[in-house]
């Protein structure tokens, strides 16, 4: 059995640590730091009235809590980048997730560190999603404060409302009880209000991004499935050993459906695959690597296997069975195949809500371990190399 206040105080221990390092490697304002920051700025100088940088993409919901922090402090980056700080606060003040299993996870760690919208967004949409099971009328509100941080969010906050609606039904319960379900409309009426707002946001705005839209447009790209796919196996892989030790790839029901399997993945490779400018643009960036060293040179080869294990990893998690399953899939496509770019920031959600929810067991020691040394790597990475690598 995990040690929770054990992890929590490790986990808490390194963010100190790397904030502290962050802060005194890092002191000027990187990669997109340097929009957030002088927006925020622009905001605590000219209000309402400040204009828009053309190049963000996301609401202004981080400079808002920014704007709180000037206040208080001068607006300066250390000050700006404690906000996040704020947030994993609100985590350990709930009790639905495991706080310390999300403090830990790579990616919501790393941007703890820095001024970026990931954390806040994050924060709020499983705060949303935890309200949902116990104060469905309270979950609308938190989820619509998370569509200030990112745009995307509103499915999530269908997502939510799916899971109140169909709570531990199975698929043909849903069928069965169909009339229980449409009785609990009423709980699900702010919902339907976020919605309509969002979809008036878009009209006014004529789209969902709201700058750099040229280079954000929405297409079909069903590779983003495979990428979340290895971005899923890598992070829970402490999770599968068992599963692999124990031979199940190679059961035979495990076997029967794979050339069908093998042969979707390949048309999907080879069809449905985009290369974004953003990706081969900065080296600092891992997907810069992983692009160029792993997928690209094996993408008709190795990587073939390499995506189908980590798909039949990921499905033996799911009981598709139940309707939450279906509504976690449909969200996961809807989230992230009309996204032209490679971008393991749009995977963590989904992560982190098919690790809480989908697959809702017990942490383990050796899964906060490996949490805790990718995010030691990744840190020294960051402040130790002249490159300054970031995910």
């Amino acid at each position: 059995m995990v040690n929770a206040t054990l992890w929590s105080t490790i986990h808490i221990g390194l963010n100190v640590v790397a904030v502290l390092a962050v802060n005194y490697y890092i002191q000027k304002p990187y990669m997109d730091e340097y929009f957030h920051i002088n927006q925020t700025l622009a905001f605590a100088s000219h209000g309402l009235k400040a204009s828009w940088d053309p190049k963000i993409t996301t609401p202004p919901g981080l400079y808002f809590i920014g704007l709180l922090c000037a206040a208080f402090f001068d607006p300066e980056l250390r000050a700006l980048r404690a906000v996040n700080s704020m947030a994993t606060t609100l985590l350990y003040l709930q009790d639905t997730f495991p706080a310390y299993l999300i403090h830990g996870f790579p990616l919501y760690f790393f941007y703890t560190t820095l001024y970026y919208t990931d954390v806040w967004s994050m924060v709020l949409v499983l705060l949303g999603i935890a309200a949902s099971f116990n104060h469905p009328f309270v979950a609308p509100g938190v989820l619509g404060l998370s569509l200030f941080f990112r745009q995307t969010n509103i499915i999530w906050a269908c997502f939510a409302a799916g899971l109140y609606l169909v709570n531990n039904r199975t698929v043909v319960q849903c069928f069965k009880d169909w009339r229980a379900i449409i009785s609990r409309w009423k709980m699900v009426i702010g919902y339907v209000g976020l919605v309509l707002a969002f979809c008036y946001f878009v009209y006014e705005n004529g789209g969902v991004v709201l700058g750099d839209k040229s280079n954000h447009r929405s297409c079909f790209h069903a590779a983003q499935l495979l990428y979340y796919i290895l971005f899923a196996s890598f992070f829970s892989f402490p999770l599968s050993i068992k599963w692999l030790v124990r031979g199940n790839l190679f059961k035979k029901s495990q076997l029967v459906f794979a050339p069908i399997e093998l042969g979707v993945i390949f048309l999907i490779i080879k069809y449905c695959t985009i290369v974004h400018p953003f990706v081969l643009a900065d080296n600092r960036h891992y997907t810069f690597y992983i692009w160029r060293r792993l997928i690209t040179p094996c993408q008709g080869y190795l990587m073939l296997p390499v995506y189908w294990v980590g798909y039949r990893w990921l499905r033996s998690t799911m009981d598709l069975r139940l309707a939450r399953t279906w509504i976690y899939i449909l969200a996961v496509c809807i989230v992230l195949i009309p996204t032209p770019l490679m971008e393991p920031r749009y995977y963590a959600l989904p992560y982190l809500v098919w690790r809480l929810i989908i697959y809702n067991r017990e942490s383990t020691n050796l899964e906060n371990l490996w949490y805790a040394l990718i995010n030691i790597g990744t840190v020294s990475a960051l402040c130790l190399t002249d490159t300054h690598f970031m995910w």
